[in-house]
């Protein structure tokens, strides 16, 4: 009897599903999720932690690479209000012939081209500011290389004295280098191997080799280390906006059922 009354209850559940507006949707979107569909109230303080915020880098305003990304940023955000007007407009529609197998084919044919333009989009531009970052890190690398003969040849004998010191006094000195702008050291430290110097913490490059390297490249190629982190900085804000945009879709619409669905509506026309 209660399997029964289990299976009739689960049977009165896809039918109210499928004859409710909001029916198409795998979760129909709270102001948890950025956005009420039932008050049509936005979430922005969630919105931004979830897409991140955009920050610009002074010097770098003008940027091309930098005003792609930040693009790819601003269009994620457009996207999800695409998304989430277009349910609502779905939702709205009263054709008495619409169930929730309609109206998802109806949301999906119109988000699902958009998403994928903007990912392909994001693909191509994405290869962009990677050649262009292998550029400037080629270049920051042959800036770093650059060194007097004269401080070339005691290069050596500074790995050797800071290698003689303890593993923390050796730290010290290093740092020591870079608060005080010492190039000689700093340059005698970053043309070698981390061991060559014993800045090495269980075969791994200590933390003050790594600054050293760090200050090196801002001293010596301070433009395109400058740009180098913008272009990473800003990648990453523009993937965290396009993943929080996909995981919002595929939260909300079921994107296979949809396909099979429309595959099985051509189908039949094809028969007919």
């Amino acid at each position: 009897m209660a399997d029964a009354q289990l299976v009739q209850a689960q049977e009165q559940y896809l039918r109210d599903k499928a004859a409710s507006p909001t029916g198409f949707l795998r979760h129909v979107p709270t102001f948890r999720d950025g956005y009420d569909m039932a008050t049509g109230k936005v979430f922005e303080t969630l919105l931004k932690a979830e897409f991140g915020e955009w920050e610009d880098a002074k010097g770098l305003e003008g940027d091309d690479d930098l005003t792609v990304l930040r693009s790819l940023h601003t269009m994620a955000h457009e996207r999800f209000g695409d998304m989430v007007n277009t349910f609502s407009q779905v939702a709205a529609d009263d054709d008495p012939s619409l169930n929730a197998d309609g109206r998802l084919k109806i949301a999906v044919r119109i988000i699902e081209p958009k998403l994928a333009k903007l990912a392909e989009l994001a693909e191509r531009e994405f290869a962009r500011v990677d050649e262009a970052i292998k550029h400037d890190e080629a270049e920051i690398a042959k800036a770093v290389r650059v060194a007097d003969p004269i401080d070339i040849a005691v290069h050596s004998d500074i790995r050797a004295h800071i290698r003689s010191l303890s593993g923390s006094k050796a730290a010290m000195a290093a740092h020591i280098a870079i608060n005080s702008g010492d190039l000689q050291t700093l340059q005698a430290i970053a043309s070698a191997p981390a061991y060559m110097t014993g800045l090495v913490v269980d075969g791994e490059p200590h933390s003050a080799y790594l600054a050293v390297q760090r200050a090196l490249q801002e001293r010596m190629a301070p433009n395109h280390t400058r740009r180098v982190d913008a272009l990473r900085l800003g990648k990453a804000r523009a993937l965290q906006a396009l993943s929080a945009l996909d995981r919002k879709a595929n939260k909300f619409l079921d994107f296979k059922r949809a396909r099979q669905l429309i595959e099985r509506e051509v189908k039949r026309g094809a028969a007919t």
